[in-house]
């Protein structure tokens, strides 16, 4: 039987929705929507941009087998979440749960009651015969939070749980990362942004966001070239990176922008070589919408000099023939709503 609520991530660009059926023996997807995001909606605050953002979502629900689902699981971006990794004494979920709160205060400016503080617990080991714990605290504004919960109720929807995109991207890709024994990454190149989630198996150790995405190679290309955002948009799909097209140039104008995103990427494996040393970052997965410019894979390896392969959210989950063609042109988009639907700790 269908899991009764699906998973929501409202983008940029566009808005994604996914329903799954799992069991212990398999994953299936029993329903999906894919549609734009109105522009300039999640920019604007204010109530015509929340209006417009409200019948889109409704519409491109009402366009899909979704119609009938109340019950949604929404994503928090990565952009709006302050995160902390914390190494602390062994206590008890109460002691935790203020612990927690104390330490979240020396990275908030903002008063503690505006803020919804959560923990995610990664596991424990010994330092120096002391039992320590890991955790990461997740803290994101209250009003943040009313202001989706409100936009999903005026349409007829349920909000029942809320969640970072690094926590829901990495239940999307850990299913193929079970024959790991050590800390792996996630790089997934969005439009705007471009999340990075550092992972040891299922759980989430660390995320952070970079103001650099697919769409700052495009607007590079455009202003260099003088060509149209559209035209610069399929020159970056079709010749990317590879030094063999147009003499180097275009991989020339490329390279700076992806170095901006790698360097970040690499400060998070130098940490956690360092932070983790008994299990160091083994691999990166990449996903997101740049993760298919040619000659971007061979390029990440070059320069960050780990193990690097390009992630397919969809691998583990079964599709039909029908729906598998209609969502191969997008399906790299759909990473952080499969992961939302995956969520079973909702009840």
């Amino acid at each position: 039987m269908a899991l009764p609520y699906f998973g929501l991530d409202i983008g940029n660009h566009s808005i994604k929705a996914i329903r799954l059926d799992s069991t212990d023996i398999n994953t299936r997807l029993v329903g999906y929507a894919y549609g734009s995001t109105p522009a300039g909606v999640l920019t604007v605050q204010d109530d015509e941009s929340f209006k417009r953002l409200a019948k889109a979502i409704k519409d491109i629900l009402n366009s899909s087998n979704l119609a009938s689902v109340k019950q949604v699981i929404f994503a928090v971006p990565e952009s709006h979440v302050i995160r902390q990794l914390m190494h602390l004494p062994y206590m008890n979920d109460e002691e935790l749960e203020n612990a927690v709160i104390f330490e979240m205060k020396k990275w908030i400016n903002a008063p503690i009651e505006q803020m919804r503080i959560d923990k995610v617990v990664i596991g424990e080991k010994i330092v120096d015969n002391q039992r320590i714990i890991d955790v990461l605290g997740v803290a994101v504004r209250i009003d943040y939070l009313d202001r989706y919960v409100e936009l999903l109720s005026s349409i007829g929807l349920e909000p029942i749980a809320a969640e970072t995109e690094g926590i829901a991207t990495v239940r999307a890709i850990y299913p193929q990362a079970t024959d790991l024994t050590s800390t792996y990454l996630i790089v997934d190149v969005g439009s705007q942004s471009t999340d990075v989630s550092v992972a040891f198996k299922d759980k989430l150790l660390y995320s952070d966001s970079i103001p650099y995405g697919s769409d700052s190679v495009t607007k590079a290309i455009s202003q260099t070239f003088s060509l149209d955002l559209i035209k610069a948009e399929a020159y970056k799909k079709t010749y990317g990176m590879i030094r063999g097209n147009f003499g180097g140039k275009l991989a020339d104008v490329i390279e700076p922008v992806v170095d901006v995103i790698l360097n970040d990427v690499r400060r998070s494996i130098d940490f956690f070589r360092t932070e983790y040393s008994e299990i160091p970052p083994q691999r990166i997965y990449l996903t997101g919408e740049a993760s298919n410019m040619p000659g971007f894979l061979e390029y990440c390896k070059e320069k960050l000099m780990i193990d690097v392969v390009i992630t397919n959210p969809w691998q583990n989950i079964e599709i039909n023939s029908a729906d598998a063609a209609n969502l191969k042109k997008n399906s790299f988009a759909y990473t952080v709503a499969i992961g939302l639907a995956r969520k079973s700790d909702v009840f």
